[in-house]
């Protein structure tokens, strides 16, 4: 009778774990094809080669990004194993024309996205990942780009390395750095009256890709950063790439420099900036 039960037992588990196999690949084909011919966009911005991301429970938390670009992914595929699953991705960043249209750049890097889901079963989460990862469009994300950068992303490829300067007319007041309640102060922080802007004490050289090397063509990357009160970049992004690792090159580079802080009167303030990161053959 015992060894009945056991073959009982036995016979429900294997059953089971057939069913669920086959349940959990009936949710990844209903995740490649939701996404599978779509070009979707983080919801972080990561510009990493490698995202992770995981399950609390009830969501998906995307790791923090280093650098952040406006890159739109096309799947390659989907890969269950464990509790690990993983998408693997191209990337373009979208930038516009000379006529102002959103393209994408043809320089396509690969992207590796890496979610764990902890103790729960696959077919919980697979049909919420894509909601909890990508926005629902490219408006949606364009939408959702930070105030910073808005007037500099998705960039223009047809322009020089870096914007040109705009003279200030006389009639137009400025405000003072100090007044932060001031409207007018908000508009651009580097037309305030009373700041000392940063200067850069450490600046690397960026390291050639490897990828590019053997074309050894002079690039240029426009990122774009935020210099903190302790003068250390933050918040940073890739707005005019390269391709081919110059992107990730010129962020790991400027995520290096150090910077003798902005200074609002007598106190250290935040300020933007835009480097324009020059790989040139010697």
């Amino acid at each position: 009778m015992r060894r009945k039960s056991y073959w009982v037992v036995l016979c429900m588990m294997v059953c089971m774990r057939a069913v669920w196999a086959q349940t959990a690949k009936d949710a990844i084909t209903a995740l490649q094809t939701s996404i599978g011919s779509r070009q979707l966009i983080l919801r972080n911005f990561n510009g990493e080669d490698k995202v992770l991301a995981t399950w609390t429970g009830t969501q998906l938390d995307l790791a923090p990004a280093h650098w952040h670009t406006m890159g739109v992914l096309q799947l390659k595929s989907i890969n269950l194993s464990g509790r690990q699953l993983t998408l693997k991705c191209i990337r373009q960043v979208l930038v516009k024309d000379n006529k102002d249209q959103l393209a994408l750049y043809p320089e396509p890097t690969d992207v590796q996205i890496e979610i764990d889901l902890g103790n729960t079963e696959p077919v919980t989460v697979l049909p919420k990942i894509k909601d909890d990862l990508f926005f629902a469009s490219i408006q949606d994300a364009v939408n959702a780009i930070p105030g910073e950068w808005k007037n500099t992303t998705p960039a223009r490829m047809d322009k020089s390395s870096l914007p040109p300067k705009v003279a200030l007319k006389t009639s137009s007041p400025l405000c003072d750095c100090a007044e932060e309640k001031n409207p007018a102060c908000k508009t651009d922080k580097m037309l305030r009256q009373g700041i000392t802007p940063p200067k850069a004490l450490k600046v690397n050289d960026p390291r050639f890709p490897d990828a590019a090397r053997q074309g050894l063509v002079d690039t240029h990357v426009l990122v774009g950063l935020k210099v903190d009160e302790s003068g250390h970049p933050d918040d940073v992004w890739v707005l005019r790439p390269g391709g081919r690792g110059f992107d990730e090159a010129a962020a790991q580079s400027v995520l290096a420099y150090v910077f003798r802080p902005a200074m609002c009167h007598d106190s250290p303030i935040s300020v933007v900036l835009n480097v324009d990161v020059r790989f040139q053959r010697y």
